[in-house]
């Protein structure tokens, strides 16, 4: 049994997953400052019998280079080692790696993702995370790939446009239905986008605001009538939902191993 993490904006969330399955899920709200996510983080792993856990795995937001992770703009974790700090404290093997990568390590072995060999993975949230999947491995470039929060479009970073701050100030002040249109149609904008340069097969959408169903439309609409090439390339919701992140960062042991035979 592996304990999962998923460090969001907004949640952390925590479970027990055997064989890509959910046990004994746990949730509590981010906390604003480095040091008491740091306890907020050791205070829920305690809260689980450890005797049996294999590993501790963590999906974070932004990028991990040398261990420390880096980027990450909605969330005071930046410059964190948490490999060191879990590895410390608990005396188990740590892994960690973005969160939307984790997310597509999921969909790859129990969702949708499944049946593709190239997706593009987003994760929308209280930002937006992203995962480039090439032959059913993720493409990390030379370490940070997949990082769409930071793409520029009219002058403002996607995340901007498309995160759930962003979607709560339009909603009140022209109602949700309008706000989710407006969300959808930038989203199908930097999708359009990163298709021209990727060209997957699917584009799989994970997080809070991939269970909203009116987002889906406007995507649809604006990657069917702006596509010049007619490609007709769907854009769905992740088949496990919210929980593709907690549920891939069970599997970043082996995704480490892996890494080191490429």
């Amino acid at each position: 049994m592996i304990l999962t993490l998923d460090i969001g904006g907004t949640h952390i969330r925590i479970a027990i997953i055997s064989n890509g399955k959910i046990k004994d899920k746990r949730q509590i709200p981010t906390p604003k400052k480095k040091s008491e996510i740091i306890s907020s983080i050791e205070n829920l792993i305690s809260s689980y019998d450890l005797s049996k856990i294999e590993n501790i795995s963590l999906g974070v937001p932004g990028t991990i280079k040398n261990n420390k992770i880096i980027g990450a703009n909605n969330t005071d974790i930046n410059g964190l080692d948490f490999k060191k700090i879990l590895q410390k404290k608990f005396g188990l093997p740590i892994f960690i790696d973005n969160d939307a990568n984790c997310a597509a390590l999921g969909e790859i072995h129990y969702g949708h993702g499944k049946k593709y060999r190239n997706f593009i993975m987003l994760t929308l949230g209280t930002g937006i995370g992203g995962a480039i999947i090439i032959s059913r491995k993720i493409f990390r470039g030379n370490s940070s790939a997949g990082e769409f929060c930071n793409m520029l479009i009219d002058k403002k970073r996607f995340e901007e446009s498309v995160s759930a701050s962003t979607l709560r100030k339009i909603a009140k002040n022209s109602g949700m239905k309008n706000a989710y249109t407006k969300i959808g149609e930038k989203l199908g904008i930097g999708i359009l986008n990163l298709t021209y340069v990727l060209d997957p097969e699917i584009v799989i959408l994970g997080g809070g605001i991939s269970n909203a169903k009116d987002i889906y439309p406007p995507i649809q609409k604006i990657m069917k009538e702006k596509d010049i090439l007619k490609r007709n390339i769907h854009v769905i919701k992740a088949k496990l939902g919210n929980n593709a992140g907690l549920i891939g960062a069970s599997l970043l042991k082996n995704e480490e191993h892996n890494k080191r035979k490429r």
